[in-house]
């Protein structure tokens, strides 16, 4: 639990502050830039704490589907085992 809060409070902290920074240098290099980073800022900050949602239900799936291959690769093994010890492989082929 703790790992998780801190991966959170690290991805919250590092886009607070790109914000904040990106204001300030736009503010200092033009006000219109600032209008359009106000703007757009909160959209930014949605997008960055969306991604680890979607990239753990993605990998939930992959893990899921791993599982079954495996599964599947490891039946295939032992059935090949079973017909190498009958020695029946002339008759499978």
């Amino acid at each position: 639990m703790k790992d998780g809060i801190g991966d959170n409070i690290g991805t919250f902290v590092r886009s607070a502050s790109m914000f904040i920074s990106g204001t300030i240098l736009s503010f200092w290099l033009d006000w219109r830039t600032t209008l359009i980073l106000i703007w757009s800022g909160p959209l930014c900050l949605m997008n960055s704490s969306l991604i680890p949602l979607l990239s753990s239900k993605a990998n939930n799936q992959v893990v899921k589907f791993a599982e079954e291959a495996n599964g599947i690769s490891e039946e295939s093994l032992l059935n090949l085992k079973t017909v190498v010890s009958n020695n029946g492989e002339k008759t499978m082929l």
